[in-house]
């Protein structure tokens, strides 16, 4: 499941992003795309300068691709039926991208070589050629520079990139070491130096090299805040930690796994061919009027009206795409059993499409019915195996009810990864990982997540934490220390950091790096534990009392927020127990104390949920009111209505019975748009 790179980039909200910028040398801050950052490197002559310009211009084609490409993927779940026009479009969009790329790139490569020296064009045309994926080329004309100029540390860098993605890595780390050895301050070297040594068994050659990470990272060679990008990939999509995962439906997972490998050609004439065949595309009929209508009134949140659309088309054939349409409509609505019933008949009509199979299987598990839920996905994935949000949504499922069978599913899923969202995927396998006490294992899903984001210094954080309970401590403190290099913010990565000095005996550093981390709000006690270890160890006894009292002052206080927290949920329970039983009046004082305690939006509404039962509807308004101005739901408006009319005013009952089901509509909304399980 390893993606072939040496890293991965920081993206932004958006789900599509363009790939970072392509060497890995450092200083760069101000540069905006590779091109910039290998020309400000080389420092080229100004024949070179317009080449490097022209370059560039070469990536506004790759963004049109990429666009493209985001343009489909949201198409391609097909959620609403009126998906198809979308797909079809973005596929000639793509076609259309690549193309003009290629042209533009068969351009570059004719000019390449007059006005710039040899090894500028070289360079040029690697750089050019790896945002391409034209990774053979790349290495041949790296290998030109390598050979021209023995001492360029970012044409060995790039050398290895390319030599990663063709799979090559022992190549790969030669080329690190020769650039680690021609820039010896470099952090970024040196991790994926030993990254790659991890990889082929070489644990001594790895660990040499996270010792050289702490010591170029705490020793202050790289002071200050990292580069915008210090780790950098090659790869066409950006996978950051605030992405959901986002999986194609299994028609289209060949055509991705075909852009994973960077067969951009191969990867649009799949998509070509799958939509061709999708149902969702279909001729301008009545019935497809129709669906697109009640797509249309379905996104705004009228699911009646799309019912409505439908249905009033009575010539219609009953075919799998209306009867997955209408059935998603009902379920909307709050139908849920007449939902089951026509999306069990749409799978009848076509069960290759693993579309409506998603929707039931959610549509049973929101209804409690997690069982059958776990059924049709097990179907789901013998019927469509390359479906990856089917065996998502099973290993969720499985997560309350069979941990290690939750853990196998999600591994043999990671074959059909998510388009985006990687980061967010990894991160959760590892947590289960940890939740079944495999070490082992959840260091091997968080180098994963790494792989594809290793500029996020929270993965980098979470691996040093599972390496500490190893007691790995050179992996450790390496994962720490970078871990704060990339999220100065972080308290818990230099907590952890100084913890680990403190475990090796390395008292002083261990000072220096836990008094950075008690500067910062919100650093946990532990720090200050440690902190008074390592001052004590070191002669400064006095101080070190110090802070074991402030630890011993903040244990003091979590215990007490704990034992507090303890109490009021035992309140809690017994409020519940006493409204099973009849007693609402003693009910209704024991939530009066939990809110009065709490004054949250669940207290809240539950002290209002417990006066209407006890005829109270004056009090239980004010209190609802206090909930759903805290956080709003579609069962405090519930709740109001029966408050109101319990209290003798309609016409707010039914303003408040309105919003309740507005309110429930859009979030049903919102889960058939993530699609989650949750």
């Amino acid at each position: 499941m390893r993606p072939k790179a040496l890293g991965g980039c920081v993206g932004s909200a958006v789900v599509l992003l363009l790939t970072a910028p392509l060497l890995a040398g450092q200083g760069r801050a101000d540069c905006t795309t590779s091109v910039d950052c290998a020309s400000a490197d080389s420092s080229p002559a100004p024949g070179a300068r317009q080449l490097w310009a022209q370059a560039a211009q070469l990536h506004a084609r790759k963004r049109a691709f990429v666009d493209a490409i985001r343009t489909f993927t949201e198409a391609q779940a097909g959620t609403f039926g009126d998906e198809g026009a979308t797909l079809l479009t973005s596929v000639e969009a793509m076609r259309t991208a690549l193309a003009q790329w290629d042209a533009d790139l068969q351009r570059f490569e004719a000019r390449a070589r007059p006005g710039a020296t040899d090894s500028d064009a070289a360079l040029a045309l690697a750089t050019v050629y790896l945002e391409r994926r034209r990774d053979a080329d790349a290495i041949r004309e790296l290998m030109s520079v390598a050979d021209d100029q023995p001492g360029h540390a970012d044409a060995n860098a790039m050398l290895a990139i390319a030599y990663s993605l063709r799979g090559r890595g022992a190549d790969a780390l030669r080329a690190l070491r020769r650039a680690a050895s021609l820039d010896s301050r470099n952090p970024v070297f040196q991790y994926e130096i030993a990254r790659l040594a991890f990889d082929q068994k070489n644990d001594e050659a790895a660990a040499a090299a996270l010792r050289s990470v702490v010591r170029l990272l705490a020793g202050g060679d790289q002071g200050g805040s990292p580069p915008r990008v210090p780790f950098e990939r090659v790869d066409l999509l950006a996978q950051n930690t605030a992405t959901a995962p986002i999986f194609p439906v299994h028609r289209y997972a060949a055509g991705y796994a075909l852009l994973d490998e960077g067969k951009y050609g191969d990867a649009v004439a799949a998509f070509g061919a799958a939509v061709a065949g999708d149902p969702i595309v279909e001729s301008r009929s009545p019935a497809a009027a129709a669906i697109v209508d009640a797509a249309a009134a379905m996104r705004r949140g009228a699911p009646r009206a799309a019912i409505a659309s439908i249905e009033g088309d009575s010539d219609a054939v009953p075919s799998a795409e209306r009867q997955r349409v209408l059935g998603t409509a009902y379920w909307l609505a709050g139908d849920s059993n007449r939902s089951l019933e026509l999306l069990r008949a749409s799978i009848g009509l076509n069960a290759a499409d693993d579309r409506a199979r998603l929707v039931l299987a959610l549509v049973l598990a929101t209804n409690g019915r997690s069982t059958e839920a776990i059924r049709v996905l097990r179907d789901t994935i013998e019927a469509c195996p390359q479906s990856g949000q089917a065996f998502h949504m099973l290993s969720t499922l499985l997560e309350s009810e069979s941990l290690a069978e939750a853990v196998a599913v999600r591994r043999r899923g990671g074959a059909q990864p998510p388009v985006v969202g990687r980061d967010a995927w990894f991160r959760r396998f590892a947590t289960l990982q940890v939740e079944r006490a495999d070490l082992p294992g959840a260091v091997e899903a968080y180098r994963e997540r790494i792989g594809v984001n290793p500029n996020s210094g929270e993965a980098h954080r979470q691996l040093a934490e599972i390496y500490f309970l190893q007691g790995r401590d050179d992996a450790a403190l390496a994962e720490y220390t970078t871990a704060a290099w990339l999220d100065p913010a972080d308290p818990r990565a230099l907590t952890g950091g100084g913890q680990v000095y403190v475990r090796m005996q390395r008292y002083d550093d261990a000072v220096g790096v836990l008094r950075r981390a008690t500067a910062i709000d919100g650093v946990p006690r532990d720090a200050h534990y440690a902190l008074s270890v390592a001052l004590a160890r070191t002669g400064h006894g006095e101080d070190g009392r110090r802070e074991m009292e402030l630890f011993r002052t903040l244990q003091q206080a979590s215990e007490a927020d704990g034992q507090q927290a303890f109490a009021l949920e035992a309140k809690r329970r017994e409020a519940f127990a006493a409204l099973a039983a009849g007693d609402t009046e003693q009910a209704i004082a024991l939530f009066q104390e939990v809110a009065a305690e709490r004054n949250d939006a669940q207290s809240l509404r539950e002290l209002g949920a417990a006066l209407v039962r006890g005829g109270r509807h004056a009090a239980a308004i004010e209190s609802l009111l206090a909930a759903q101005r805290l956080q709003t739901s579609a069962e405090g408006y519930a709740l109001l209505a029966a408050a109101c009319r319990g209290a003798g005013n309609v016409a707010e009952a039914d303003r408040h019975a309105a919003l309740a089901a507005a309110s429930a509509i859009t979030a049903r909304l919102q889960t058939l748009r993530d699609l989650t399980i949750r």
